[in-house]
């Protein structure tokens, strides 16, 4: 059993981090949430300009408008890299578990789970999906795969770190900007 010590260790990490990303997906839906705020107020007042034909006033709510506009999309795109993040911690927990599993030894599996599944002509044992993959997996590499093609440069698989520094380089641009 000690040996499964560093795969339990190393999920205990990836739990610590998805209460991390966890608690970074509620702070970016706060500021999404102020932004949305702004955007409507600002949405509110420009129609009240527009219909007043109050041309510097429709100037300054437009201007705000689109300033709370750009804030709710980054912090959109920042829900889901943390959402990504997280996902990801998931899978290494879940991949640190099947560790924990394997360094059991298969006379101690007492749950009497079977790979047999019930189909029209019986009883089988299951096979899993043909490719291995979900239809949900498929399409989203596919439409990764139309973006890139688009133009779009996408994070990919990189680490949080990286992702903070893109994050940071894209706020420095958007602030020049």
């Amino acid at each position: 059993m000690k040996s499964a010590t560093p795969s339990v260790e190393s999920a205990l990490d990836e739990a610590r981090a998805f209460g991390r990303h966890h608690a970074e997906i509620g702070d970016a839906a706060d500021r999404a949430d102020a932004h949305r705020s702004r955007l409507n107020t600002a949405l509110r007042g420009l129609h009240a300009a527009v219909s007043a034909g109050d041309s510097d006033g429709t100037t300054e709510h437009h201007s705000r408008a689109k300033a709370a506009l750009a804030g709710l999309r980054r912090e959109m795109r920042a829900l889901a890299d943390r959402a990504a993040d997280g996902n990801e911690s998931i899978a290494a927990i879940s991949r640190h578990l099947r560790a924990v599993e394997g360094s059991q030894s298969a006379a101690a599996d007492t749950d009497g789970d079977t790979k047999d599944i019930q189909t029209s002509a019986g009883t089988e044992e299951s096979g899993g999906s043909k490719t291995g993959r979900s239809a949900d997996y498929e399409r989203r590499q596919r439409q990764l795969r139309q973006l890139e093609v688009r133009g779009f440069k996408l994070a990919g698989n990189s680490d949080y770190e990286q992702r903070q520094r893109q994050l940071q380089a894209f706020k420095r641009r958007q602030h020049h900007e």
